[in-house]
């Protein structure tokens, strides 16, 4: 697989772990549930695999403009994770207050 298939790769895996919050998001900011935390976590994976074939000896990327493209998407991979995190945790909350 070249570079460029790799790129678009990254970026469809991005774009599907987007869509799986933003459905989330949609339905009244629910958590996201058991299936759809796998499915990110899988994406995760993969991104994370993708990313470490390209970094020799787990260093950042040095390319340039990629570099900073590599940054922002970590940045806002790290984002969405703490959104899915919070919005867990709000769910956790409303259930364990709606008990006692």
């Amino acid at each position: 697989m070249n570079k460029m298939n790799k790129k678009e790769k990254l970026n469809a895996l991005i774009k599907k772990q987007q869509a799986i919050v933003d459905k989330a998001k949609a339905e009244n900011g629910r958590s996201l549930n058991e299936d759809e935390q796998r499915s990110f976590d899988s994406l995760q994976s993969q991104i994370d695999e993708l990313k470490q074939d390209d970094e020799p000896d787990g260093a950042p990327a040095q390319n340039g403009g990629d570099s900073q493209r590599n940054l922002a998407a970590g940045k806002e991979r790290q984002r969405l994770m703490l959104f899915a995190e919070v919005l867990i945790l709000t769910q956790l909350l409303s259930l364990t207050t709606a008990r006692a």
